[in-house]
Order: structure tokens, then C-alpha cells, then sequence
């Protein structure tokens, strides 16, 4: 006959998985505004928790100091601040070809007007000639 711990056995039921932890910080982490100060707080306990988890470093002990090699295919990945930064980059240049394409719209604005001055629905071979600039 083998014996059952019922205190224990209670115990271990009023455990929570690891997976579920997570998603409470995540979630108590998203309820505030990014990048405040209790979001801030919230992604670092969060960032602790995980590195407990990865290196099976019980809660109860001290912060680990570094975690395993990380494992992936491909490129390294990124941290968030990197990514946030390659979002903004990019919004960056989606920004600048906007700007550009204004810039050429503006350069060709004056022709299109004169061509409908003249009644024109398109711009004759004149005034194409004009929008090229000259080689000084």
C-alpha cells in the first residue's frame, strides 16, 4: 500500500505552471501605458521570471547573473529597444519616400497646370523638355 501525502498532494494543486505566471505579469504589464514606469517595473520582473525559468533557477534563490546561450536559426534576435528602433526606422524612411514623392510632385505641379492652361489632358513634348533639368 503506498502512502499519499494529502498536504502535499493540496499543495502541488495550488501551484501555478510557469506558462501561467508569465501570461499574469504579461497581462498586469500591458495594462499600464508602454514604457512607464510601472510597465517598466512590471517587463523587469517579468525578464527576471523568465531568466529563473530558462535556467531552472528556483524563485527563492537569488537573481542568476546569466542564462544559457540563446538558441535560434537564422539571425540573432532582436531585444525590444532593437526592434523598436528598426520600427522606427523604417517608419523613417516610409517618411522620406512620402517626402521625396511630394518633392517630385511639386517639381511637376507647374507643368501640369500650364499644360491645362493650354487646354492640354497631357503634357506635350515642350513641356516635358522644360521638367528635365539642365546640365550647367
Amino acid at each position: 500500500m503506498t502512502a499519499i501525502d494529502l498536504n502535499a498532494l493540496n499543495e502541488a494543486s495550488h501551484r501555478l505552471a510557469p506558462a501561467d505566471v508569465e501570461a499574469f505579469l504579461k497581462r498586469e504589464r500591458d495594462e499600464n501605458e508602454k514604457h512607464s514606469e510601472w510597465w517598466d517595473a512590471i517587463n523587469e520582473v517579468l525578464d527576471a521570471f523568465r531568466l529563473h525559468m530558462v535556467t531552472g533557477t528556483p524563485l527563492t534563490s537569488p537573481h542568476p547573473q546569466e542564462g544559457p546561450e540563446a538558441l535560434f536559426v537564422g539571425e540573432e534576435p532582436k531585444t525590444e529597444a532593437e526592434e523598436l528602433r528598426a520600427e522606427r526606422d523604417e517608419a523613417l524612411a516610409k517618411l522620406a519616400a512620402v517626402e521625396q514623392d511630394a518633392a517630385c510632385w511639386r517639381s511637376v505641379e507647374p507643368f501640369l497646370t500650364r499644360a491645362k492652361a493650354k487646354g492640354a489632358l497631357y503634357l506635350d513634348v515642350d513641356d516635358l523638355l522644360d521638367a528635365v533639368p539642365t546640365a550647367d
